[in-house]
């Protein structure tokens, strides 16, 4: 069932991680007497659930992998218009589903973009391949939110940085805890050098640590991960941004995992190091050795953490939008 006259329509793409869902539901959670709902599917529409926000499922992504930009656009606006149609949002605010801008601008709503660094900089592998599509889609919102670790030192469309944005948590006591995780990966897809990471640590000793696994999105992911890093001494994670972010805004040491063939994981454990949060690791390069060596270089490191999340600069300027 629809809901009507809606202030705020976030869409939202579900797939492949949870990096394009949980910037969006960090500024939701900050909004105050709005009405607003999300549109997702797959893994967007799990975390959302769970979170007990409006969701209009559209049950398999609308958008393929960017091999036809024209059929992407049909694609979009077939599944995704009618949506917006029934609901009259004020505002459509847009992350990952990056045609949408250009419908909402022909049909005369308005519409903002949180994107990531990595959108803004066009400098990694696909995002440098589309960067002029990336141009020409972004033009039409009326604001582009850039969110990261570090500012942008080139950015291929006009955008304001805020920094981190994560969702709300609980602050929670440290406890002798290193938390291990995939992120929103499965963790069967974890597997460095052929031997699950996890298996590894089953094999470290003389460590007066606990270590914590979670794997997401089933199970325990979507609700506790960031209270476990909370209360963590240290945080091993595979190196999507949102984690990246997440770890780097609670200033908590960290090593991140990185496959060899993503260069935007490997970019993002890099920007860790660069802001002194964390350390990257090869995923294929993981030896039980290396690891519990960077494991005690990570005990000794003491980032600060942020006063600043990204999501409530991003919700003041909504609210006054509307």
């Amino acid at each position: 069932m629809f809901c009507k006259n809606l202030d705020v329509l976030f869409i939202v793409r579900g797939r492949p991680g949870l990096g394009h869902v949980t910037p969006s539901i960090a500024v939701a959670e900050q909004l105050k007497n709005v009405n607003y709902a999300f549109v997702s599917y797959d893994l967007g529409s799990s975390l959302i659930r769970k979170k007990n926000m409006k969701l209009f499922d559209v049950r398999g992504p609308p958008l393929g992998q960017r091999i036809c930009p024209f059929f992407e656009f049909l694609e979009c606006k077939e599944t995704l218009w009618p949506i917006v149609k029934e609901t009259s949002p004020k505002l459509v605010v847009v992350d990952g589903e990056y045609y949408f801008p250009l419908i909402c601008k022909q049909n005369n709503i308005k519409s903002i973009i949180i994107a990531s660094q990595h959108y803004v900089e066009g400098k990694l592998g696909k995002y440098k391949r589309y960067s002029d599509i990336i141009q020409i889609l972004f033009n039409p919102a009326e604001k582009i939110f850039c969110h990261g670790v570090l500012e942008p030192d080139n950015a291929i469309v006009d955008s304001e940085f805020v920094g981190p944005v994560v969702c709300n948590y609980k602050q929670q006591k440290i406890e002798n805890i290193i938390t291990v995780t995939s992120g929103g990966g499965n963790l069967e897809h974890f597997k460095p050098n052929n031997n699950s990471v996890f298996e590894l640590i089953k094999n470290i000793k003389n460590f007066n640590m606990k270590f914590e696994v979670f794997g997401g999105p089933s199970g325990n992911f979507a609700e506790n991960l960031l209270e476990n890093f909370s209360k963590s001494r240290a945080v091993i994670a595979r190196s999507g941004l949102s984690t990246v972010e997440e770890l780097t805004y609670m200033g908590k040491p960290s090593i991140f995992l990185a496959p060899a063939n993503d260069d935007e994981k490997i970019a993002n454990a890099q920007l860790a190091e660069k802001a002194g949060v964390g350390i990257k690791m090869i995923e294929e390069d993981v030896t039980e050795e290396n690891l519990v060596d960077n494991i005690n270089k990570v005990l000794k490191m003491k980032p600060k953490p942020l006063k600043s999340n990204g999501a409530n600069k991003i919700a003041k300027y909504i609210e006054e939008m509307l």
